[in-house]
């Protein structure tokens, strides 16, 4: 018991060392953070950390001040006195304003822009009513002294803006631990943990524990009755959860370092597929393109020299339909080699060629309509393959049509809406039973592969597919595929990178 009492006395007596220890976590942090490469990182909490940093800055000149403006405490600079004691009341309050902003920094993401814009002035609007609240106190309360001023302005200051802004931070950081689940860096969800902890216990002992006052709950919850109570100056509490906040923090930044590394790693692979994909590339187009080429000048030098037969030449046009394809997809693989992502409006251009070459080719008419590429969102990029999907499911309609329909049209439908791509493809042909041919037997036998792997394609992008059929009334065959989540997840990112 004696031991106890002798440290909480030196503690009391000693408590301007403690201070200057909490203002040095402070500006340690604020150090720490100005000198972090971050420039580029597409984490929320790096484009957010430049508020923190001025928080700390301004925190520790204002915490600071009770350890230096008692040394200037003279008669003949009672003026200087009383306007660093001013400044430092609206240094902290200012302090805390930033450190709510950069809680409510990371709260925005994924919000409407009305609701983004609502959060990111919330702090500037609080630090601005606390300070006409403080420039007016003295012409409301005439009467009071120059102390009750400076502390009733504090103790509002922390009521206001410290405790709430504490609680914000905390759960603010919480929410970046998808971020860092999403990238595989679980270990450092203890960081992230670490400095939410304690960044709420710091708004609980800043913002609760104030100065005694003659209003509740100032009058009951002071810094006083904390030292009765618990038999530590709350000023120590203050110092060990700003030390913690520093150590967890400034563990938690080493993120950046491995983004950047990951970064670098990524970069070369992507040069080194580069050139292994132009090297495929160059081979394709010089040997096998070039050999299919030839054997279709061959197939139609042969179908002029055979005798006419009906059977011959069906089957010479189905063999030059199918290698017409084929030359069609290797010549536009070879260019997506060069690329992993196309703008969405690409889509429309390219099965527009493909169809108007099917047509040609087949002697099937065959329209083409677009709808809602138009707007902003046909300039997103997607990637080749889903593309390449894409276009497979349109090939395996159009020759499902030209084989079983008897079709004497065929229309075909590509629509973008509500980030869904949309495709139809219709015929006027002799229709058929969908409850007969898709029914249990659907992964048996081989008539009706083309349905099946239309099935099998659109479910694996996610999507929907439905026939529409009956006998004698020709086909409709209909796709719902939504577009890649990532391509979305990177536009609205680049938006929010935008907002101010």
């Amino acid at each position: 018991m004696k031991v106890m009492i002798a440290i909480r006395m030196w503690l009391i007596d000693n408590i301007v060392i403690v201070r200057f220890v909490y203002g040095l976590s402070f500006f340690s942090l604020a150090l720490v953070i100005s000198i972090q490469p971050r420039l580029g990182s597409r984490y929320r909490l790096a484009r957010r950390l430049w508020a923190l940093a001025v928080f700390a800055l301004i925190h520790a000149l204002a915490d600071w001040g009770l350890v230096f403006i008692p040394l200037q405490a003279r008669p003949d600079q009672s003026i200087t006195v009383a306007a660093l004691w001013g400044a430092r009341t609206i240094l902290g309050a200012v302090s805390f304003g930033f450190l709510m902003h950069f809680g409510l920094g990371l709260l925005v993401s994924g919000r409407s822009r009305v609701t983004a814009l609502a959060l990111s002035g919330l702090a500037p609007a609080l630090t601005v009513i606390w300070l006409l609240a403080f420039f007016f106190y003295p012409l409301v309360y005439q009467d009071s002294g120059l102390n009750t001023w400076y502390w009733v302005s504090e103790v509002w200051s922390r009521y206001m803006l410290g405790l709430p802004s504490g609680l914000i931070v905390a759960f603010g950081l919480l929410r970046q631990g998808e971020d860092l689940r999403r990238d595989q860096l679980h270990r450092y969800l203890r960081d992230l943990y670490l400095s939410a902890g304690f960044f709420a216990l710091y708004g609980l002992t800043a913002g609760l524990v104030v100065p005694s006052q003659a209003f509740w709950p100032a009058s009951f919850l002071n810094t006083e009755m904390f030292v009765r109570t618990v038999g530590i100056p709350v000023e120590v509490f203050r110092g060990l959860t700003a030390i913690g906040i520093v150590f967890a923090t400034i563990r938690l930044m080493s993120v950046f370092s491995v983004e950047t590394t990951r970064r670098i790693f990524q970069s070369e692979e992507e040069r080194a597929t580069l050139r292994e994909r132009e090297r495929i590339a160059r081979e394709l187009h010089d040997g096998i393109l070039q050999t299919l080429y030839g054997v279709g000048l061959g197939l139609g030098t042969l179908n002029k020299r055979l005798t006419k037969s009906d059977n011959v030449e069906a089957t010479l046009a189905e063999i030059t339909t199918q290698l017409s394809g084929a030359i069609w997809d290797l010549r536009h693989a070879i260019t997506d080699l060069h690329q992993d992502q196309v703008p969405l409006l690409s889509l429309a251009s390219t099965a527009h060629d493909y169809i108007g070459q099917y047509s040609r080719v087949t002697g099937l008419p065959v329209t083409f309509s677009t709808e809602g590429f138009e707007g902003p969102e046909a300039g997103v990029l997607v990637p080749t393959a889903f593309r390449k999907e894409l276009l497979a499911l349109i090939r395996e309609g159009l020759s499902n049509a030209a084989r079983h329909s008897q079709a004497s049209l065929v229309t075909t439908l590509l629509a973008l809406q509500d980030e869904t791509v949309l495709l139809r493809i219709e015929d006027n042909g002799v229709g058929f039973s969908p409850v007969e041919v898709l029914g249990p037997d659907i992964e048996g036998g081989s008539s009706h592969n083309g349905l099946r792997n239309m099935r099998y394609r659109t479910e694996r992008l996610g999507g929907a597919f439905r026939v529409e059929s009956s006998p004698g009334h020709g086909t409709r065959l209909l796709f719902q595929i939504p577009l890649p989540e990532t391509i979305w997840w990177t536009q609205r990112t680049a938006e929010e990178a935008s907002r101010p």
